[in-house]
């Protein structure tokens, strides 16, 4: 009996080689793609799984491109050294495979990671033993079938049948029912309308004739002078004005994060109450894929992306890539590759309150101008982004970014100047409960700053509050006294008639006490009988300062950004900034730092050196806050527990 020995494959014609390269990249950069779409599918709930088809096919073009070059270089030497075409392919596929696995690590790592320099040994590691196994596997078994032309044609497509399968497969995160017609609600309930501006600083407002939109609803609105956001990025800030929680305690405190499942967020709250919800997030960070769309019957966020791109694909790390080089081909500025404008976001919450007329609505608008990219008018094409302007600096710079981010703010008061107007026209302004709060603010130039998302400095936490109430009650109201962005969530509750969730931190803005609060500010009427005491008294009276008012609140802010934790408390007119840790290439910052805001407004001049005190009785309150925001425990179980920070002890509390 005699065995069969195997015939070693002949080295193929030089040309060959290409088409090896281009086959085994294709194969290498498709396995990639599917596999890093796979990987961030399973990181959120997403509301589509476009990403798969879409990075199956993205990298493996990319593949095939790298394997092509490398297929190319092996044609005058391919054949003297002998490369079959098993070893020409299985050298193409393990190669883009690596290469691409290594870009794609390291862009999803951070640089302080311990995979981020293990990574090209690693897969450089993986891809020798693959090509050195590769060479028997496609001569031996049935895989040898892979580097000719169909077979490779059989793989890849019946690949890409697979995911785009999977692709259209329904997600748990669908945009919802645009009128879900929930008429068990309250009659007497008032619809809800929450407008969220991104950046909106506290001193963007009341300049004189800028914003005569905004203006106006102030004066139909009761206006929170002192409103402390809990962060100084989107996702942390607006997440701890659903939940009711600090950014450390609903999860989203790192970027990008996601709300938690376990927390209650407003939206179910009025929903569970037979209100009808509707979301319109402008920015990835809010997608549901983050969780955002807790309790909305409709969460609309479809942006625009270039390339055809979703939001499940544009995190892919080769997308980025590749759309980068697309805007240096095509660097037009369009306004819908960033966000929908004011104006269309605006619209389709019109849409929904129509949608569900007759019944009780809640609607959530976010409005993304002031934040950036900056847009001129008339649109030319063109913006001011920051990717091509990281800082401002000082001088003409800062004067040019203040000038675009006024800009921006008064396009934003003319859109919902339209909206409001519709509202009247409608019968359906006077009778709602119309909230416009900015999520956090921007520095612009502050402190040698730009943009978000860095500090704790007022520029980014102190955002405006106006609150108008069913039938303009109280308009014109000006509270001078501090509140927190964690308070809106059970202020909203409170005002449509419902009890606060257990697991909220705040409390209600118009709580019990809010009279006897504005009464503090003015000085005793006078009366008949009163002595000279008693008129001299009154004549000395000084109203309250929002520090030392007893309605104000401890405030504090979380940001935790790209390895950079900071944490602040507000409180007594005071202001501590602690940095816990820098980020790689963050922008260096003092790890303590005391400001008296009375004084100093600008926080200027750090009072640690001048009054050592300062930063050991604040960090105090700072952890005497961490300590307490922790979930109320319900009233049939010993109570309400007191979260406001006014009354707190620090000595009682020790950190």
């Amino acid at each position: 009996m005699t065995t069969r020995r195997a015939i070693p494959e002949p080295p193929p014609r030089p040309l060959a080689y290409a088409w090896y390269g281009l086959a085994g990249g294709l194969c290498g950069g498709a396995v990639v793609g599917a596999v890093e779409a796979l990987a961030r599918l399973s990181l959120i709930r997403p509301t589509e799984y476009e990403a798969l088809a879409y990075a199956y096919v993205l990298y493996g073009g990319i593949g095939a491109v790298l394997g092509l070059g490398g297929g190319v270089l092996l044609v005058p030497v391919g054949w003297w050294l002998g490369v079959t075409p098993a070893r020409a392919w299985s050298l193409a596929f393990h190669g883009v495979a690596a290469v691409l696995g290594v870009t794609v690590i390291r862009a999803a790592s951070d640089a302080s990671s311990p995979l981020f320099e293990a990574a090209p040994a690693g897969l450089g590691l993986v891809a020798l033993v693959g090509i050195w196994l590769g060479g028997h596997l496609l001569t031996k078994t049935p895989l040898r079938m892979l580097h000719r032309p169909r077979g490779t044609a059989a793989s890849w497509g019946g690949g890409l049948v697979v995911v785009t399968l999977l692709s259209l497969a329904p997600a748990p995160g669908a945009v919802g029912t645009l009128a879900p017609h929930r008429p068990q609600a309250a009659t007497a309930a008032p619809d809800v309308v929450l407008v969220v501006i991104d950046g909106l600083r506290a001193d963007a407002l009341g300049r004189p004739g800028a914003t005569p939109a905004l203006d106006a609803f102030a004066a139909d609105a009761v206006v929170f002078e002192q409103h402390v956001a809990a962060s100084a990025s989107t996702g942390p800030a607006v997440g701890a004005l659903f939940s009711g929680r600090s950014p450390s305690r609903q999860g989203s405190a790192a970027q990008p994060g996601a709300l938690a499942d376990d927390v209650v967020t407003l939206a179910e709250h009025l929903r569970d109450a037979g209100y009808a919800t509707g979301g319109l997030p402008n920015t990835p960070e809010l997608a549901a894929t983050f969780g955002f769309d807790q309790g909305f019957d409709w969460y609309a966020f479809d942006p625009a992306y270039p390339l055809g791109a979703s939001a499940s694909t544009h995190t892919l790390a080769l997308y980025g890539v590749v759309a980068r080089l697309y805007k240096r081909l095509d660097p037009t500025e369009r306004i819908s590759d960033h966000f929908r404008p004011a104006a269309d976001q605006l619209t389709r919450a019109r849409a929904f309150l129509d949608a569900n007329a007759g019944d009780r609505a809640f609607v959530f608008v976010h409005l993304v101008e002031p934040a950036g990219p900056w847009f001129p008018a008339p649109f030319d094409g063109t913006a001011y982004t920051r990717a091509d302007h990281p800082t401002f600096g000082a001088g003409e710079g800062s004067a040019e970014a203040r000038a675009r981010y006024a800009g921006a703010v008064d396009r934003v008061d003319g859109a919902l100047g339209a909206f409001f107007g519709g509202l009247r026209s409608a019968g359906r302004y006077d009778d709602a409960l119309v909230i416009v709060t900015g999520d956090h603010g921007l520095e612009l130039g502050d402190h040698g700053g730009a943009w978000d998302g860095e500090t704790l400095y007022d520029e980014l936490v102190h955002v405006p509050l106006l609150v108008k109430l069913p039938g303009n009650a109280r308009a014109g109201t000006r509270v001078p006294w501090q509140v927190r962005q964690v308070d809106l969530a059970p202020t909203l509750a409170d005002l449509a008639g419902l009890a606060p969730d257990p697991g909220w931190e705040g409390a209600s803005l118009f709580e019990d006490a809010f009279d006897d609060h504005l009464a503090r500010l003015l000085p005793p009427e006078p009366f008949e009988d009163e002595d000279e005491a008693d008129r001299l008294a009154r004549s000395a009276f000084v109203a309250p300062t929002w520090a030392d008012h007893p309605g104000s609140r401890d405030a504090l802010s979380e940001l935790d950004h790209d390895g950079t934790v900071l944490q602040s408390v507000r409180s007594g007119g005071l202001k501590l900034v602690q940095v816990l840790s820098h980020g790689p290439g963050a922008r260096r910052l003092p790890s303590l730092a005391c400001y008296d805001l009375l004084v100093d407004p600008g926080e200027s001049r750090d009072l640690t050196r001048d009054d050592p005190t300062c930063p050991a009785r604040l960090a105090a309150r700072l952890h005497a806050l961490v300590a307490s925001v922790a979930p109320r425990a319900p009233a049939d179980e010993g109570g309400v527990s007191d979260t406001s920070g006014a009354d707190t002890d620090p000595e009682a509390q020790p950190p």
